[in-house]
């Protein structure tokens, strides 16, 4: 998996979708987007 450092525009100008979308940085860290458009930050860990 590539490494992809996530800017703060990035990170602001992610819109919902009809779907969840979904932006990774590669390490385990996105930011997940509702259809409702509630935003959410998600680390895996393992």
């Amino acid at each position: 998996m590539a490494i992809n450092k996530l800017s703060d525009s990035q990170i602001r100008n992610v819109r919902r979708r009809e779907k969840v979308f979904r932006i990774q940085d590669g390490l385990g860290l996105s930011r997940s987007v509702t259809p409702t458009g509630n935003r959410w930050w998600r680390f895996k860990y393992t």
